[in-house]
């Protein structure tokens, strides 16, 4: 198994390697810090799971969720440590495809840490 790790804090993407390594020693966590290396990874490396940091440097993870799904329909799990993003991906995610507002395709939300939010 493959999990790509989007998050621009190599602490955030240290954490998700720790986790998937202790659950799933066989998993590979490989990683990009912008939205625009992540979709450079999920076209040459093929994920099999991609948790998706939503603040991103150069592009927030909406814009890099609607890119991917393009091209792949590899499952993505939305990450936010603010909770208004949060509200955002709920709202988004419960509108019909095509919606105005709608995800493009982003699987699932999960909030960060509580000690990253401020």
């Amino acid at each position: 198994m493959r999990i790509l790790a989007v998050d621009d804090e190599p602490e955030v993407v240290d954490v998700v390697r720790l986790c998937f390594n202790l659950r799933w020693p066989e998993a590979e966590v490989i990683s990009a810090g912008t939205g625009q290396e992540a979709l450079t990874a999920v076209e040459e490396q093929a994920p099999d799971l991609v948790l998706l940091d939503i603040m991103l440097p150069d592009m927030d993870g909406f814009e890099v969720c609607e890119e991917v799904r393009r091209f792949s329909d590899v499952p993505i799990i939305m990450l936010t440590a603010r909770d208004a993003e949060v509200e955002r991906v709920h709202h988004q995610a419960l509108q019909p495809p095509g919606a105005a507002g709608a995800i493009a395709g982003g699987s699932a939300s999960l909030s960060e840490p509580a000690a990253r939010r401020g």
